[in-house]
């Protein structure tokens, strides 16, 4: 199953949107919620 950060990567990435904008958009959006991402991740690993 696709995930839906990955779902949603794919969907910006095929959006007919200037690629400076979309640079922002992903930097914005991304660049901090990655760190978060992974933390949890790792957080939730424990309780597997």
């Amino acid at each position: 199953m696709v995930s839906w950060s990955s779902w949603l990567w794919h969907l910006l990435n095929t959006q007919n949107v200037p690629s400076s904008i979309l640079g922002e958009i992903k930097s914005s959006i991304f660049l901090p919620f990655l760190p978060s991402f992974f933390a949890f991740k790792i957080f939730e690993s424990f309780f597997d």
